[in-house]
């Protein structure tokens, strides 16, 4: 019997909470530090500024935002002369730094979203499979997707050709944000499910797209502002009535996390339909 590999890139976390009620021991996870095996560090925010003005209006929301970034911006000058392991205090009241924690994951783009969703009291009802793995030698169910959208609208949109996989500075993350396509108008992630088998893990890399896609939002320093940002799923044909309730089920929560974090999801079997949807957004 052979076991899968396990991932490959080991990584340490550490998450900054807040208390944002005085003396009500409700703690909120702020934002997360992430430092690779070869000493990459990531400091990413967890609590986004429209989720803060939902739950605390606006006006307190921006300060506690503010409070947020003045952190982060601190943590990032600590840790990028020292250890994750070495205990850090944070400049301001109210604001706790967790116990380090370390894992394995693909890349170092995963290992943020993982200790994100792990350290977030928001999303601890999430479970967290491990992404599917790259098999070498062999193009991914979510690559031959993207593949095959990129070819369909070219044939018929060539301009939109630099749209197509590009890589996007991100506040407070070292390594860029790889996005399936971006224009003015429109940006969006490709994703594939790559057969009924595969809906676990898939439920979870298409949710670390959809959170790629929140955190794209967010960006402040963007040059411009999409109107959409989307996932744009190849969903696999349900051989018989228990597939499709699978499927469905699939859908069913994918469309629920990507409404909570007011981002769109199209679904569909056929690459012409996904690029046709592409060219009219864009």
């Amino acid at each position: 019997m052979s076991f899968p590999k396990l991932p490959s890139y080991r990584f340490s976390w550490r998450s900054i909470q807040i208390e944002p009620t005085p003396l009500s021991d409700e703690r909120v996870t702020a934002g997360v530090i992430v430092k690779g095996e070869n000493e990459d560090l990531v400091i990413a925010r967890v609590l986004s500024g429209s989720r803060l003005r939902k739950i605390y209006a606006r006006d307190f929301a921006k300060r506690i935002a503010d409070a947020i970034g003045l952190c982060l911006y601190h943590a990032k000058k600590f840790y990028e002369s020292n250890p994750l392991s070495t205990r850090w205090s944070p400049p301001l009241e109210r604001f706790f730094l967790s116990d380090i924690q370390s894992s394995v994951a693909e890349s170092a783009e995963e290992g943020v979203y993982r200790a994100a969703i792990r350290s977030s009291s928001l999303s601890a009802s999430q479970e967290i499979d491990r992404l599917a793995s790259i098999r070498e030698g062999r193009v991914s169910a979510p690559e031959a997707w993207s593949e095959k959208v990129i070819e369909a609208v070219t044939a018929e949109r060539s301009e939109l050709g630099p749209c197509f996989q590009r890589s996007i500075s991100i506040s407070g993350f070292s390594i860029p944000l790889k996005l399936g396509f971006l224009s003015d108008k429109y940006a969006a992630q490709f994703d594939a499910v790559g057969g009924i088998r595969n809906i676990r893990r898939s439920l979870s890399r298409a949710q670390s797209k959809l959170w790629q896609l929140d955190q794209l939002r967010e960006e402040e320093s963007l040059l411009f502002r999409p109107k959409v940002y989307e996932l744009v799923l190849e969903k696999p044909v349900a051989n018989d009535a228990r597939e499709s309730v699978a499927l469905n089920e699939f859908l069913a929560k994918l469309r629920l996390e990507a409404s909570r974090r007011e981002l769109s999801l199209y679904a569909t079997e056929s690459p012409a339909d996904a690029a046709r949807h592409l060219i009219e957004n864009a």
